[in-house]
This record gives C-alpha cells, sequence and structure tokens, in this order.
C-alpha cells in the first residue's frame, strides 16, 4: 500500500507542508475542491499500479468528514477512475473523529457502504473511548509515531503498543505502525504480530515520478510491510 502524501511546491516558499496550507483551504472554503483533486489524483496512480495490487491511503480533513457531499465525492472519484472501492483507504486522525464523533460517525458508516478501507490515523494520540471505537466502522488503525518511536528504549511503550496491536486484533482490525525508521524497530513490531509499517526505515516521502523505479528497487513491494 502506498500514502499519497500532499506537498505545496511554491515558487518562492519551495515545500509547503499540509500543516500549513490545510487550515488556509479549510478557511477560504476550497477544500471540496481540494480533497477532490486529492482523491483524482491518487486515483490516478492507483490505476497505474493495479497490476500490482497496490492501494492507495488518502488522509481526510476533518471538513471533509463534516460535508455531507463527501461520500458522493468519494464514489464518483473511485468510480471516474474505473478501480474497486477498496483500493481506495482514507485516513481520519482519532482527534479529529472526536471532534464531531456522532456526525462523523454517520459519514464513515456511508463510506463504508460504498466499500472504501477506512483507518484511524494517530491512534494513541486522542481521546477516544473504547465504546466508541467499537462502533466505528473502520478496518485499520495506524499507531502514532510517538510510541513507535521509543519502542526500543522505553518498556512503557513497548507494553502500550503490543496492547494496542491486542486490542486492535481483538475487534478485527489491522494495525499499522507509524513512524519506523530502524530495523530494531521493526523486529520487534513483527515480534508483537504488527500487521503493516511505514516510516523512512522502508522509505521518505518521494515524488510520484520517481515511484516506479523505487517499487523496481525496492525489497520491500510485496513485502507484506
Amino acid at each position: 500500500m502506498m500514502e499519497a502524501l500532499a506537498r505545496w511546491d511554491h515558487p518562492r516558499l519551495g515545500l509547503v507542508s499540509p500543516t500549513e496550507f490545510i487550515p488556509l483551504a479549510e478557511r477560504s472554503g476550497v477544500m471540496p475542491q481540494l480533497s477532490s483533486w486529492a482523491l483524482k489524483t491518487a486515483l490516478e496512480k492507483a490505476r497505474e499500479w493495479q497490476a500490482r495490487g497496490i492501494a492507495i491511503a488518502v488522509n481526510m480533513a476533518v471538513s471533509d468528514l463534516s460535508d455531507t457531499t463527501f461520500p458522493d465525492r468519494v464514489r464518483a472519484a473511485v468510480e471516474e477512475a474505473g478501480l474497486p472501492p477498496a483500493v481506495l483507504h482514507l485516513e481520519v486522525t482519532e482527534s479529529g473523529v472526536m471532534s464531531e464523533p456522532e456526525r462523523i460517525l454517520t459519514c464513515l458508516e456511508r463510506l463504508r457502504d460504498i466499500g472504501v478501507q477506512l483507518a484511524i490515523d494517530d491512534f494513541g494520540t486522542g481521546s477516544s473511548s473504547l465504546s466508541y471505537l467499537h462502533r466505528l466502522p473502520i478496518q485499520a488503525c495506524k499507531i502514532d509515531r510517538s510510541f513507535i518511536r521509543r519502542l526500543t528504549s522505553e518498556a512503557s511503550s513497548v507494553a502500550i503498543v503490543r496492547a494496542t496491536i491486542e486490542l486492535a486484533h481483538a475487534l478485527d482490525l489491522r494495525v499499522i505502525a507509524e513512524g519506523v525508521e530502524d530495523a530494531a524497530t521493526l523486529e520487534v513490531l513483527r515480534g508483537m504480530g504488527c500487521d503493516l509499517a511505514q516510516g523512512y526505515f522502508i522509505s521518505e516521502p518521494i515524488p510520484d515520478h520517481a515511484t516506479e523505479a523505487w517499487m523496481a528497487e525496492s525489497s520491500w513491494v510485496g513485502a507484506g510491510t
């Protein structure tokens, strides 16, 4: 699986982080157009990789999930791409879900009915209760990098990550570890039964035109990480 990351390559400022331009897009009212563009662009790449069986993950803004037209726009984007809905994985942060839990739950249920895959991002940093987590129509949770980066140095992080993996598996969820930056951390996660991992140890973010070369050379493609 690949994750689509948005960056604004400004002619004067260089690469601008989404933490800077996404709030601006939300305040200016252009978030629906930006989200639709991101979905279309990501699905076009997924269509190129269809023969490899690679899915594409896209992050959702809270404003997307508060927009009643968002599920319809997702459906239209998937249909236009001519791909199975399950190729698209949509991610929302735990804190984002808890900002408007009932409204966002309704949106997630509509997205689930379309057939796309759903994941909670940055899990462990928000304030969701276990009872609410059980209600979410998700297929995966991503453990926040703040726990992963301390796996080889703090017993408390080991306990938290192990418990999170066991809880997620009990709820029939896949677990993805964020921020894996060395082989030792990856081995600890494998020993715990973590399903997938992402981070600089596997690959730094790369531009879309470089992905084919990376996949041709990388031992990670098809390795279940």
